[in-house]
């Protein structure tokens, strides 16, 4: 009988032993699981101070009038920049711009200290070579209205399309708005792979708390994206220039695009 407890005794020893090793290989091994909140950006569509909506005629710094009818881009590698010198990239992630909507959903992003974000207007050259009826109907890649495609894969997608009416009175200094003189009907459809601009915005600190809504507030301002131009010069475009590779002035503009983003303070 006492044989029996001792043989007893080191079987519930070794029992307990092993129980005490696997508890503590599983905790040698368990990962905590990276908590994540999700990230949008709420886009605002202005004419330097002046927040617009389609249709609705603003006067810019220079004392320019113009309205805009259709106002979208594309924006792709969006990047956030981490605190401790790190970078998430949301992959895969696409967004068509327009002036109705602000909000954009991004990607769900890990919960941590943000110093601030960049993104691309425009699309990857493997994108820009896709023909859109190769995307899911859902995907705003795909066939959109108005068109955002030159209709042939060697030019691809517009990065942007900008359509509206101007006065292109080149004396025109008046603060008044007069909308007879806004007029003069233009549209800048940029695009090709060489049109890609990368958005570098400065540092503006931002936190994404695991579970929660975390929303980065940017102005898109069109008055930037005319800077430097004289209105005046639309008039020797007819109002068309497509695709802007064929066009000095879509060069100019184009180039102005990096301009157009600020933060909304």
């Amino acid at each position: 009988m006492k044989n029996i407890m001792k043989n007893s005794s080191v079987i519930l020893i070794v029992i307990a032993s092993l129980f005490i090793m696997s508890c503590k290989k599983k905790d040698n091994t368990t990962t905590p699981a990276i908590q994540n909140g999700a990230l949008w950006l709420h886009i605002h569509t202005d004419i330097d101070t002046n927040e617009v909506d389609s249709g609705m005629i603003a006067m810019d710094a220079y004392h320019r009038h113009f309205q805009l009818n259709i106002g979208q881009y594309y924006i792709s590698n969006i990047i956030l920049n981490k605190s401790d010198g790190t970078t998430f990239p949301c992959s895969g992630v696409y967004l068509l711009k327009n002036i109705a909507t602000e909000p954009y959903y991004v990607d769900s992003v890990p919960a941590g200290n943000y110093t601030s974000i960049s993104f691309t207007i425009g699309l990857d050259a493997a994108t820009n070579a896709r023909n859109p009826t190769s995307f899911l109907a859902s995907s705003v890649l795909y066939t959109q209205n108005p068109s955002m495609w030159f209709g042939n894969t060697s030019f691809g997608y517009m990065f942007m399309n900008v359509q509206g009416v101007a006065d292109t009175m080149a004396a025109d200094t008046t603060f008044v708005i007069n909308p007879a003189h806004v007029n003069y009907p233009f549209t800048f459809q940029l695009g090709a792979d060489t049109a890609a601009r990368t958005i570098n915005m400065p540092a503006q600190p931002f936190t994404v708390v695991a579970g929660t809504v975390q929303y980065v507030h940017i102005i898109g301002d069109y008055s930037k994206l005319f800077q430097g131009i004289n209105f005046s010069q639309f008039a020797l475009t007819n109002g068309i220039v497509t695709p802007w590779t064929n066009n000095s002035l879509c060069y100019q503009i184009n180039n102005n695009i990096p301009n157009m983003f600020r933060y909304e303070y």
